[in-house]
């Protein structure tokens, strides 16, 4: 992927989520005529949409594919159309010649002074009318040939107009079924979800390893996505985000994506670094905390909740749709084999639950008896583990995927992610040193992996802790006297830990607010 645009790999196309867009739009792509329906109930979206595609176009080989079939959709449409007319065009003379031949005999009738007769079911059999015969015949004068010629041609005008006009009401009548079509879909989308016209997707690159870290930072009233390598030291803002509270979601499991949240009042918009924007309804609860969205495994999918609905929007293809379920949650945690799982906080204790996504069926998988319980799905897919403390044991607890019995794994207070034999690791501080160690999934064994993260630190919050996919490198902030805060650099591969300094290019540091997200394959 270069250019936040889908690329071909291997000679295959990845799907690209304009080519629907491409494919509704082609006629006025090609430069054809668009109709006042669709100029009036478009407006300014499909405006702003059409200078994206034709931007978009050069470097997308799925999209020009779609305008490539729609093409050809299009003139055999056209072909068979101009054959319906050609026959039309063929059976309509005969037509004409008989209407023609019967106003002549009409003419001659009226001519000779006889009335028009009537079909043989309606005369009775005893009525007496004069023959043909039996009236005068009066000669006939110019001006009646002339009335009768200026007949002939308005009968052939009308009959030209009726086919015209038969045309016409029919291309109107194709044109409002298919506006009114359009319209009962944009309806069905507002009711659950607007797609909203593209932002410009930043520049990016990619490397093949989790070598960067992303963090949505906050200064001077601004906020902004800034991805910073620690062994180059170089960062970069990718992009600005459009609100001052936006709120990160997840980043994607390829590393190449991330997802985030802006809340206007009353919709909640969620953006992508790719650029595609959705809008769903509702976004702060009555307690304060906002809804979220997280990541499908093959990060095809989006799953959001709203107040009244759950909706998966569909990246691949760019819609929102309403799924037919509803939930009870506090917050969406992550996806896992057709099941959502999510946390629900009541009373002060935190339940877990799940729903599957094809049968729609909810279970409780376990409860914390923290009101803010963490979570953390092992990577295998095998085991959650969760903080609680459950007969005043504090600690970090491991339960099944499915539920059952838990049991209290370890007397931390949280984790940092997990090793590569999906063993989870957390920080400890160990005889005045802070620490990286794992524990083992069966005998709760501890083996250090990183000796000293942060030299000399008084704290380390876990929030300022990010341990990359596959356990390759730790990125640790410390906290210092004077309330300073310091970041270092491990490699696990090598072990030892250097200092980094991931905001050493704003003006400054003092000043700086930032979120840590996680580990990403974005370079700057």
């Amino acid at each position: 992927m270069k250019d936040g645009r889908p690329s071909v790999v291997d000679g295959n196309q990845v799907p690209c989520p304009w080519s629907k867009d491409c494919e509704r739009l082609a006629d006025v792509l090609d430069g054809e005529w668009i109709s006042e329906f669709e100029l009036v109930h478009d407006g300014d979206v499909d405006a702003q949409l059409l200078q994206h595609l034709r931007a978009h176009l050069p470097h997308c080989a799925s999209c020009r594919e779609t305008l490539k079939q729609a093409r050809r959709t299009r003139e055999l449409g056209r072909g068979m159309l101009r054959e319906y007319l050609a026959r039309a065009e063929q059976e309509v003379p005969s037509t004409v010649d008989n209407i023609l031949q019967a106003v002549r005999a009409e003419s001659r009738q009226q001519a000779k002074g006889a009335p028009i007769l009537q079909p043989p079911h309606v005369l009775s059999a005893k009525s007496a009318e004069p023959t043909v015969s039996d009236l005068p015949f009066p000669a006939p004068s110019r001006h009646r040939s002339f009335n009768k010629g200026l007949a002939l041609v308005a009968v052939a005008a009308v009959i030209i107009l009726s086919f015209g006009l038969f045309s016409r009401l029919a291309w109107l009548r194709t044109g409002m079924l298919q506006t009114t079509s359009n319209t009962s879909s944009a309806t069905q989308t507002a009711d659950n979800g607007v797609v909203l016209p593209p932002a410009p997707a930043p520049n990016l690159s990619f490397s093949s390893d989790w070598s960067s870290a992303v963090a949505l930072v906050a200064q001077s009233g601004k906020q902004q996505i800034v991805v910073f390598d620690p062994l180059s030291g170089k960062q970069r803002v990718i992009t600005s985000t459009s609100c001052d509270n936006a709120q990160a979601d997840a980043i994607a499991h390829s590393g190449k994506n991330m997802l985030y949240h802006c809340y206007d009042g009353q919709y909640t918009v969620y953006r992508l670094l790719t650029g595609q924007a959705y809008r769903l309804e509702g976004g702060r609860r009555s307690s304060g905390g906002e809804y979220n969205a997280v990541w499908s495994t093959d990060d095809r999918y989006l799953f959001a909740m709203t107040p009244h609905s759950l909706m998966r929007v569909d990246v691949a293809h760019n819609k929102v749709e309403h799924l037919p379920y509803s939930i009870s949650a506090t917050r969406l945690l992550f996806y896992y084999q057709d099941n959502l799982y999510f946390s629900l906080v009541q009373g002060g204790s935190t339940q877990l639950k799940r729903i599957d996504l094809v049968s729609g069926a909810q279970q409780v998988v376990t409860q914390s008896t923290a009101a803010r319980a963490q979570f953390w799905l092992r990577p295998d897919g095998q085991a959650i583990y969760y903080t609680s403390g459950s007969a005043g044991r504090v600690g970090i607890y491991a339960v099944g995927i499915d539920g059952g019995s838990s049991y209290l794994f370890s007397q931390d207070q949280g984790l940092v992610g997990f090793d590569q034999d999906n063993a989870p690791m957390t920080i400890r501080n160990i005889q005045g040193q802070w620490q990286l160690v794992k524990i083992d999934v069966v005998t709760q064994q501890v083996k250090a992996r990183i000796q000293n993260v942060a030299p000399g630190a008084n704290a380390i919050p876990f929030e300022n802790v990010l341990l990359s996919p596959y356990a390759h490198y730790l990125l640790t902030g410390g906290q210092y006297a004077s309330n300073t805060q310091r970041y270092w650099l491990s490699d696990l591969t090598t072990g030892g830990a250097q200092e980094v300094f991931p905001w050493s290019q704003q003006a400054n540091t003092s000043t700086v607010s930032s979120t840590w997200l996680g580990w990403s394959k974005m370079q700057p």
